[in-house]
Formats: structure tokens, sequence, C-alpha cells
């Protein structure tokens, strides 16, 4: 083992220490940089490392763990984290509330940042909060007020949000994405690929609408496909098309039998 391989262990290993010692601390309830020291300080000198260590055991953390690391960050405040706080806003998949929360130590730590994706992500936010703030099912009039800031939303914050609220609600969020579709060809196809991740007989009922009711061809394509798959699996998917078929009653008609009179036989054998 070379010298260097060796003292990269080290390094990991005094980090990973450091970091477990943190987050214990965190989970006991203490955030701040005073009552994280003086592990925290020690976190921190290892510069060319810590910031790439954060970035593994965040990328690769449970949703409660990611929580904890953000807090950890919060404290933290080094311009280090400036590329993993940028992935994490980028990912699409993550939670908003973690990329919220991740913008706006960005936002202390470098002065080129924009803040309207701040603003952006607050309003996503925002949306998630009156989502699950709810503890009775919206009303039309609700579900109508929901749709129109729903697609105020910057198009890939939507898409996490869309992402997080099928994975958090479950087939609740399916009675708020009825009422989003047709609206956006990129959104519907976005909405397709969600939809046939964890197939279920509410989520083809949708995929089905979108079917009958889209006017564009890439879109029927899309869900042909997915049909496709999901008849594979083993699903029964019956579109309007072919429920028409089946019902329609089958006609053979018969051929016309001929008619006329015939004359008796001749002499010469002639009709």
């Amino acid at each position: 083992i070379k010298f260097g391989e060796i003292m990269e262990t080290k390094t990991i290993d005094e980090l990973s220490s450091l970091f477990d010692v943190l987050i214990e601390r965190i989970k006991e309830g203490f955030s701040s940089s005073s009552e994280l020291e003086p592990e925290l300080s020690k976190l921190i000198s290892q510069k060319n490392e810590y910031s790439n260590f954060l970035k593994k055991r965040f990328l690769k953390a449970d949703k409660e763990m990611q929580s904890w690391i953000m807090t950890l960050m919060s404290s933290i405040s080094d311009k280090s984290l400036a590329p993993l706080l940028k992935k994490i806003i980028e990912e699409k998949f993550l939670n908003i509330e973690f990329k919220l929360k991740a913008a706006n130590i960005l936002s202390f730590i470098d002065k080129a940042f924009d803040e309207k994706l701040l603003i952006e992500l607050g309003e996503a936010a925002k949306f998630m909060d009156e989502i699950h703030s709810s503890k009775k099912p919206f009303s039309e009039s609700e579900f109508s007020v929901l749709s129109e800031s729903f697609l105020k939303i910057k198009k890939d914050l939507g898409e996490s949000v869309l992402n997080q609220l099928v994975e958090e609600t479950g087939e609740k969020s399916l009675q708020f994405i009825s009422r989003i579709i047709l609206k956006d060809p990129s959104l519907d196809l976005f909405i397709i690929g969600l939809l046939k991740k964890a197939p279920s007989h509410e989520k083809i009922k949708i995929l089905n609408e979108i079917y009958e009711k889209s006017t564009e061809d890439n879109i029927k394509n899309t869900v042909k496909k997915s049909f496709f798959t999901l008849k594979q699996k083993g699903f029964i998917i019956e579109t309007a098309k072919e429920k028409k078929k089946e019902e329609s009653p089958v006609f053979k008609p018969h051929a016309p039998k001929g008619e006329g009179y015939l004359s008796i036989i001749d002499p010469d054998g002639n009709q």
C-alpha cells in the first residue's frame, strides 16, 4: 500500500469519526456552530476533503440522515460547500425542503447566487406545505387554486414537487395529478414516466385519459409503450377504442344466392 493511500484512509477515518460525533450532537438538539465545537472546527480544517466526504454521505443517506447533514452544513456555511449545495439544488428527485435549505446556505456564502431561485424554491416549498397541511379532501375550487399555483412553478422544480408528492402521499396525490394533465405536453410526458413506475388501477386510469384526450402523437406513442410494458407485467389495460371494438357486433355477410329460371335441356344438351 502506497503512503498516499495510507494518508487518505487515515483522513477518511478521522472525518468519519468527527462526522459521527457531530451527527449525534445534532440528534440531541444542538445545531449552532458554538454547540458543535471543537469537532466542527476539526472537520472544516480538512479543507480539501470534508466537502467531498459530506457529498458522498449526503447522496447515499436516507431522508432522515440527509436532514441532519443539512443542519450540519447550515452550521458550517463555508465556501467549500458551494459545489455540494449547487448539486443538491440541481438534483431533480431530491426533497424540495432540502433544496430550499441548500439555496439559503448558498445565498450566504456565494455573492453571485441568483436570489430569484431562492424565491422560486420558496414558492415550491409553500405549495408542498399547502398539500400536506390539509387534513380533509380538497374541494374542486381548492384543486383549481392548487393547479394554478403549481403551473406557475418553474418546470424542473415542478417535476421535483410531483415526484415528492407521489412518494410521500401515494394514491392521494393522484387526485391532484388528474387535474393538471393535458395542460402542457412536456409535463404530460413527465407524468407518464412517473405513473408507470409503480402502477395501480388509478394510475392506469389517468394514463388512459391522457391517451384518449391528448392530441400530441408523441404523447400517445409514449402511453402506448407504457401500456405494452404494463400488459407484459400482467396488468389488464383496455382503451376506449379497444372496448368499442369488442362491443361492436361482427357481421359476416353471406354471398347472395343466384336466382332465375332454367329451361329444359334440348336435344343438343343445352339449357
